[in-house]
């Protein structure tokens, strides 16, 4: 087995085993520290995370299934400790299970010395599209106020929308047609963007708003999970980041049997 880092230029030779949202960081150049595992002269497995403070954040480790039980995952895991341990920061491991068994990951993190951090877990819930709510009527909007899917919305609008934020909504995983917003003669002043993860896996990848009016919320989401319903088959997942703010909460309300699929560790 072969271990290297990759720096930006390089992030596509392990596109398959690191979260797109990496992938992207590495790419604008980052401070991100990414592990590749080579073994059978292919990528099988990548660790990757970043500074935040006194904590480096870990936000992925995977390893091909073929090539589990080998002892790479955790070759990964000691490689990034060794680094990392010379800053003297604690590693903070955050992880979203939502294509992985995330009881089959605890294990892991906790045979090699970690603990179980759960205040500090990332709010993400886990669903089925057919599970979402959909029955209630989508509430009328003030006066000088629309809903828009972001396809609909001008160049322009989203062109000038996009230097306030760091989403890219040129990138081919972001699904235009399915993302929302409500403008306010012309200008985005809410919006939901869902990005695909994999075949069956979507995510939303943001969710903000500069309003608190609820109904103009409510909009926002019934639209989007109306929307969601009508295109992808009921079994498709959907990944939600719930932050505690008003429109994550109105959007978790609607997720039906949504569980968490996310956990903390730290060393």
């Amino acid at each position: 087995m072969r271990l290297f880092s990759i720096k930006n230029g390089q992030a596509k030779e392990a596109k398959s085993l690191l979260l797109p949202d990496t992938v992207k960081a590495i790419e604008k150049g980052l401070p991100v520290t990414a592990i590749i595992a080579e073994e059978d002269e292919r990528a099988v497995g990548a660790a990757a995370g970043i500074a935040d403070g006194d904590v480096f954040r870990l936000l992925s480790i995977y390893v091909e299934p073929e090539y589990r039980k080998r002892g790479i995952g955790r070759a990964l895991l000691e490689k990034l400790e060794e680094i990392v341990a010379v800053t003297g920061r604690l590693i903070r491991a955050e992880y979203t299970a939502a294509g992985e068994d995330l009881e089959a990951l605890a294990p892991f993190f906790l045979h090699l010395g970690y603990r179980d951090d759960a205040q500090n877990r990332p709010g993400y819930y886990i669903g089925k599209i057919g599970n979402l709510t959909e029955d209630e009527t989508i509430p009328d909007l003030p006066e000088n106020f629309s809903l828009s899917f972001l396809d609909d919305i001008g160049e322009k609008t989203l062109s000038d929308f996009q230097k306030t934020t760091e989403i890219d909504f040129t990138a081919g995983t972001v699904l235009k047609d399915v993302s929302c917003a409500v403008l306010m003669e012309g200008t985005i002043k809410a919006y939901i963007v869902v990005e695909r993860v994999e075949k069956k896996i979507l995510k939303v990848e943001e969710i903000d708003s500069e309003i608190s009016d609820h109904r103009m919320l409510s909009a926002l989401v019934l639209k989007t999970c109306r929307k969601l319903k009508k295109k992808f088959d009921p079994e498709v997942k959907l990944v939600v980041l719930v932050l505690g703010d008003k429109p994550s909460r109105t959007l978790r309300s609607v997720m039906g049997d949504a569980a968490s699929c996310s956990y903390s560790f730290i060393k």
